[in-house]
């Protein structure tokens, strides 16, 4: 790659060329023999424009791959080269686990992303040009020797190394891992430096009070920022459908819940404390110079690591060393201090217990709980499959941070987490809280009620009369957008969609955009015929959407089990490997499409029958059983309760 990302390089007067730019009118005229791909996944060419969507090249590259599968075989053969286990063990705590899920990640994307390269046929001798590439494009074309000396990152980087000339660089850098920090902190940002004022002490106070000694307490931590809308008795509400249930469940109970939110930038939720009361206050000289020795010999560990990802050709493996170092660097010590802080918080609160989810993301809190002998519940929120690098673990070590008890929503996860690194009387089948929200809602809606709720939904997303509703579930990663599900959702959008409105049910931490209804617009005027009209909604009960839905259609998510319980058609877009994540198609529960004349067919086809046996099965074996959340709280109140 040869000029900067500043602005454009002149072409050499040999060898292939090949410009990235955000769309068209930012390319400009193409030089002789240049090639021009637009990154807006929503892009579609008109008549005899020359340039090349990502799109496209994106859907030949998922023809060809497997990626959630490969990354997961390649991220684990990384850490083995590595030593990654014992390297970013750290203080007695595995942190290698959480950091195998950000990697496993970055390898979806850098698998992708040489794959449309060798698609495009960017090889040696290629002149890359791009404004602003996306980070995983600009690290496989550094990886290819493709990078302006500028964009280079020597194998052996670390956050302080960087050259003055790659500031820019830096700064991106900085950014990305701050939202990493976070991630794993549990929302704030630097916990290694301290505050300059306590402004939290008054809500510590009233947090600790709520742990007094006539009733034991369990401890509950919910994240607002990804609360679900539900409707309930009292009409819609915003909660964790999850462990909101349970927590109404252990009210009044001999194990009182007490509930903190570990969102940072927005209200605690109802009655729940936030997280920063449990974080004010400072650290002491010896904890901060502990803090940076252990960062430091964590950086020692990593420093003369070498491991290889071959990716065709193109090693990768120095871009995800980098990505280690720079964490080590910038990520170990903010995350032994709020470790210690939340510690502290626990060995003066002294509940009987933890509950939360995501608990593979959260490794401060199992090793502080661990540390202070405080059992640790965990609930399973959304699908586990065979790829999932937060449950499905390659081996079990002392360090290792799992919960004492995970409470799962069927024997189908069951099997999965006892056949890899969790032991039988770590897991308890007991099904799918947010279901219990669902049937108590059904119980108290009559039929004539539901049918309203349908019309209401359907009126308030512009359907007309005999217009069928296809519910489209997105998701909150821009890059998975660009990569996966624009390139695939495409292949349905090839043709005019007769009195069908696409219905895109946004992720409830993704954020308003409109590349859904450029995406079908886009496709249509190139094809030249009429757009299906597009709705996008975040803020509205899932099951009352699917049910007011004449089809759902998914790739790759937890929503296609959620279409299962709602008895909706279930639409799977096949055409690429490993999207099937839990076999739906096999086991009956969902019908592939390949293009918009299978959609039409699908819809044209009988709805699925309440009593079928395939869905019966289903859902036996992947949500056991119902009132899970009575059954939750009552055994955690004879574990922790007495």
């Amino acid at each position: 790659m040869t000029g900067s990302t500043e602005g454009r390089a002149a072409a050499p007067a040999h060898g292939p060329s090949i410009r990235f730019v955000d769309e068209p009118l930012a390319a400009g005229p193409a030089d002789a023999g240049e090639r021009v791909v637009v990154l807006d996944p929503a892009w579609t060419p008109r008549g005899d424009e020359p340039a090349i969507p990502i799109r496209t090249a994106a859907r030949r590259a998922l023809a060809t791959q497997a990626p959630l599968d490969r990354a997961l075989e390649l991220v684990d053969r990384f850490a083995d080269q590595a030593g990654l286990d014992e390297a970013l063990t750290v203080d007695g705590v595995a942190l290698w686990p959480r950091r195998r899920l950000v990697a496993w990640r970055r390898l979806h994307d850098l698998v992708l992303w040489r794959a449309i390269l060798t698609d495009l046929g960017v090889g040696r001798g290629t002149t890359v040009r791009a404004d602003a590439p996306p980070e995983a494009l600009r690290d496989v074309l550094a990886a290819a020797g493709l990078a302006p000396e500028a964009e280079r990152r020597p194998a052996t980087a670390t956050a302080d190394s960087a050259a003055p000339d790659g500031r820019r660089r830096q700064a991106t850098v900085a950014r990305r891992l701050a939202r990493r920090v976070r991630s794993i902190v549990g929302g704030r940002p630097n916990p290694a430096v301290p505050p300059a004022a306590d402004a939290h002490a008054g809500d510590r106070e009233r947090l600790l009070a709520a742990f007094g000694a006539d009733r034991r307490r369990l401890l509950v931590l919910t994240d607002s920022g990804v609360h679900q809308e539900v409707e309930t008795d009292d009409g819609p509400r915003r909660l964790d459908p999850f462990l909101g249930p349970i927590v109404n469940r252990l009210r009044g109970t001999a194990l009182e819940p007490v509930v903190v939110d570990l969102a940072t930038g927005s209200a605690p939720a109802d009655g729940a404390a936030s997280f920063r009361a449990i974080t004010a206050g400072t650290d002491d000289p010896a904890a901060r110079a502990s803090a940076r020795s252990a960062a430091e010999s964590a950086s020692t560990s990593l420093r003369a690591a070498v491991a290889g990802v071959d990716l065709d050709g193109v090693d990768v493996g120095p871009v995800l060393l980098d990505d280690e170092r720079r964490f080590v660097a910038d990520g170990i010590a903010p995350w032994l201090l709020t470790r210690g802080r939340i510690e502290r918080f626990l060995a003066t609160a002294r509940p009987a217990g933890l509950l939360l989810i995501n608990e593979y993301g959260r490794p401060e809190w199992l090793s502080a709980a661990r540390r202070q002998g405080i059992p640790v519940a965990a609930v399973q929120h959304g699908i586990i499959h065979r790829a999932h690098a937060g449950y499905v673990l390659p081996h079990r070590t002392p360090a290792l941070v799992l919960a004492d008890r995970t409470y799962l929503f069927g024997d189908f996860e069951r099997r999965l987490l006892t056949a890899g690194v969790y032991r039988e009387h770590e897991v308890r089948v007991a099904g799918s809280p947010r279901l219990d929200l669902l049937a108590a809602h059904d119980a108290a809606t009559s039929a004539t009620e539901a049918a309203a709720e349908r019309q209401r939904i359907r009126e308030a997303l512009g359907a007309g009369a005999g217009e069928r509703l296809v519910v489209f579930s997105s998701t909150n990663n821009p890059d998975l957008r660009r990569l996966v599900v624009a390139p695939i959702l495409a292949a349905v959008l090839d043709r005019a969609l007769p009195n069908v409105r696409l219905v895109v049910k946004l992720h409830p931490a993704e954020a308003p955009h409109d590349l859904y209804e450029r995406l079908a617009a886009g496709l249509a005027a190139a094809g030249g015929f009429d757009p299906p009209p597009v709705s996008v909604i975040r803020d509205v009960d899932l099951y009352a959407l699917l049910r007011a839905a004449d089809a759902h259609l998914g790739i790759h998510s937890t929503v296609l089990t959620d279409a299962v319980v709602a008895g909706v058609r279930n639409l799977i877009v096949t055409g690429f490997p490993g999207g099937d994540l839990l076999d739906y198609v096999a086991r009956g529960v969902a019908t592939p499409v390949r293009d918009g004349g299978d959609l039409l067919a699908a819809l044209d086809a009988p709805p699925p029958a309440p009593d079928d046996a395939g869905r019966a099965a289903f859902l036996a074996d992947q949500l056991d059983g119902a009132d899970a959340s009575e059954r939750i709280a009552a055994d955690l109140v004879a574990w922790l309760g007495g």
